[in-house]
């Protein structure tokens, strides 16, 4: 069979990063947590800077014992060591769960404005996940709007 390639695809920033936090949530059903991770992460990159993000207040409120540079190391964990050869803090192979997941999603999500129904639907899920069983520092995932 003889493939040919798609035409250009002409997007924004936005419209990029909703194509990869929604690939991002289908990803995120069947299991596949790494997509998911990677995809969610740069869609919230996308974004620009904002310290009203789920990302910013986690790292801004550094646990004791920890330096800042050392606590936003431990929060990018997964996607640093999916993203980076030379970075190993997980070891040579690490286990991504749920929760690691679809924290990936909401931190994207918390950086846009305007949702899809995808997008809106993971948050209807998300929520009563995250209330009775993620980590404490995950509970906190509200949309700005």
């Amino acid at each position: 069979m003889t493939r040919t390639a798609p035409p250009p695809l002409k997007i924004t920033k936005r419209e990029g990063a909703i194509r990869q936090i929604e690939s991002a949530i289908e990803a995120f059903w069947r299991g596949d947590f790494d997509v998911v991770i990677t995809l969610a992460l740069a869609a919230e990159g996308m974004a620009g800077p904002c310290e009203d993000s789920l990302f910013a207040k986690q790292i801004a409120d550094v646990p004791v014992g920890f330096n800042p540079k050392e606590w936003r190391s431990i929060v990018n964990s997964e996607r640093d060591w999916l993203k980076h050869p030379n970075i190993d803090v997980l070891g040579a192979e690490t286990t991504i769960d749920a929760h690691d997941a679809s924290y990936a999603i909401a931190r994207a999500l918390s950086r846009w404005d305007e949702w899809t129904a995808p997008m809106q639907a993971f948050k209807d899920w998300y929520i009563p996940f995250v209330r009775t069983t993620a980590h404490p520092e995950q509970r906190s995932f509200s949309h700005r709007s």
